[in-house]
């Protein structure tokens, strides 16, 4: 797997968000439209800043989320919030918007419906992935040890959407799986600091959920030295 070396987290931003807006660029024009698939946390707020100044076709492009917590779209805790906060703003408000919280009452009833949302974005394909990466190896809200995930990992499924646990608060997650993150035209894996790439150099050792996507044919991780 490629990965590309920044000393520090804003030369990387500056690299990757105009390597994303090239790939999207590029669907738009195969397609007529393109969906970008992102993370939640901290690590991806100064991409997801520098995405929403670059001049692109936001008009014909797609934002949604590869996993959410099960919290309201206000928590201080929603991948949602994050997103709108940081990346629906200037250039990119003109972008569309997929959540995965429908019904913050129902896990079950939520469930549905996200997957009725996320049946288009499926369906087109024309969709890449940004994925980040915890310390214990898990990569979307696929956790090693949660027998949801692993029977993902380890099983052959449709392309969809499936609930997950979580180690840490809040523990009830909702995440694209392995075979529709698989399904990317390009998967962009977004790290730092040292522990988290001596993570990845022993994902596949050690069968970390990570190393699930490592062979993906168009995938490139992007890492800083500092952290994001």
């Amino acid at each position: 797997m490629k990965v590309i070396h920044f000393d520090e987290p804003a030369a990387l931003e500056l690299s990757l968000s105009r390597k994303i807006g090239e790939d999207l660029e590029a669907l738009v024009f195969e397609y007529g439209q393109a969906t970008l698939l992102v993370s939640g946390g901290s690590s991806p707020i100064g991409l997801f800043r520098q995405l929403a100044q670059t001049k692109l076709s936001w008009k014909r492009i797609r934002v949604a989320l590869i996993d959410e917590r099960f919290v309201p779209a206000d928590n201080e805790h929603s991948n949602e919030r994050t997103v709108r906060a940081n990346l629906i703003q200037g250039l990119a408000s003109k972008a569309a918007f997929t959540g995965m919280i429908y019904d913050s009452y129902s896990l079950e009833n939520n469930l549905e419906l996200t997957r009725k949302a996320y049946g288009e974005i499926i369906g087109s394909g024309n969709y890449i992935s940004l994925l980040g990466m915890g310390t214990d190896g898990h990569t979307a809200s696929l956790f090693p040890g949660d027998p949801a995930s692993e029977r993902n990992l380890e099983g052959e499924h449709a392309a969809g959407i499936i609930n997950t646990l979580a180690p840490d608060f809040p523990h009830e997650r909702i995440s694209c799986n392995k075979q529709m993150i698989l399904k990317s035209k390009k998967i962009y894996l977004l790290i730092s600091g040292k522990p988290k790439l001596d993570v990845l150099n022993e994902a596949v050792e050690k069968d970390l959920p990570v190393s699930r996507f490592m062979e993906h044919k168009h995938i490139e991780t992007y890492f800083s030295e500092q952290k994001l």
